[in-house]
């Protein structure tokens, strides 16, 4: 029985470096371009799993799944059981970064058909925590009511799909089995406009526990004790931002997976991420458990991990 489970996308990236971005039926030129792994199923489940924290992960990909992204994953101990392949192609994302903006474009493949496949209930059942990240929220609340008639914990985390993907009718279904709702300040704004909220306050009407990342500004825990600030630790060089919050994410279960309260949990995570900014790339380089016990301690936090 895995101590977390994740449900989210398993994606490959495709990140071009480009002078402009080019007007219609007009070609550029790229400055370079390179291949990444990522998904924010796969890299939190990764990140996890590298921390020594039991995790599964759950998602289809198609037939086109690099056999090495698959294997990089196995050995880093994730369990891939809930991981199933369908006729058709993986999804993927096409990134531009251009004179200081970014554009993509996202292609869903299977996963954006599975309402149509079987429901992977068994990741959820047989974990204490189920982590729900992007996906289709129809398909994951059959899946989170199943968990919680079981006596698992659940955390809604639908990053940016929340600003398309969810109806405000679907978001407050899936907050209300939820015990935990992840969210940087955009998609918090967006949750409280869909709801007609005015304030977090109102939201924990819905949920237990907010968990509000905010970047270099660290995070807020906000729940019905109040809201407890966690500041962020700071790495020892900046490079690249992608991956920060998955990495803070599977920091912070693997705080829970020792026994922490959310308040050091969540420094464990923002540790682990502050190693992930200093590289490229939400994977390209994850530390150990040891490596954030002593980031920890050198910022002058005595977290018992």
């Amino acid at each position: 029985m895995a101590f977390l489970s994740v449900y989210g996308h398993i994606i490959v990236d495709t990140i071009l470096d480009s002078p402009r971005i080019p007007h219609a039926e007009e070609f550029v030129g790229i400055n370079d371009f390179e291949v990444r792994h990522g998904g924010t199923g796969a890299n939190i489940a990764i990140t996890a799993a590298r921390l020594g924290t039991s995790v599964s992960l759950a998602a289809f990909i198609g037939t086109d799944f690099p056999d090495d992204y698959w294997k990089k994953l196995e050995d880093a101990g994730v369990d891939m059981k809930g991981v199933v392949r369908k006729e058709g192609k993986s999804p993927k994302v096409w990134i531009i970064n251009a004179g200081g903006t970014q554009r993509g474009y996202v292609y869903q493949g299977v996963m954006g058909e599975i309402e149509r496949y079987e429901l992977l209930y068994a990741p959820a059942v047989e974990s204490e925590w189920v982590h729900f990240s992007t996906g289709k929220p129809a398909y994951y609340l059959k899946i989170g009511e199943e968990a919680k008639n079981n006596g698992r914990k659940i955390t809604l985390d639908p990053s940016q799909e929340i600003h398309y993907v969810y109806s405000p009718e679907m978001l407050r279904d899936m907050l209300s089995i939820s015990d935990i709702f992840f969210c940087n300040e955009s998609e918090l704004g967006k949750a409280l406009g869909m709801l007609g909220l005015r304030d977090e306050g109102e939201l924990l009407e819905y949920v237990p526990a907010i968990i509000n990342t905010l970047g270099d500004r660290g995070s807020r825990i906000i729940s019905e004790k109040g809201e407890d600030r966690v500041p962020a630790i700071k790495p020892a060089r900046f490079v690249d931002p992608t991956g920060a919050g998955d990495s803070y994410r599977a920091g912070f279960y693997t705080g829970l997976y020792h026994g922490l309260d959310y308040h050091d949990a969540g420094l464990t995570g923002a540790a682990v991420s502050s190693f992930v900014i200093e590289n490229r790339g939400a994977q390209d380089f994850l530390p150990t458990l040891e490596m954030v016990r002593e980031r920890l301690k050198r910022s002058g936090y005595e977290v018992d991990i």
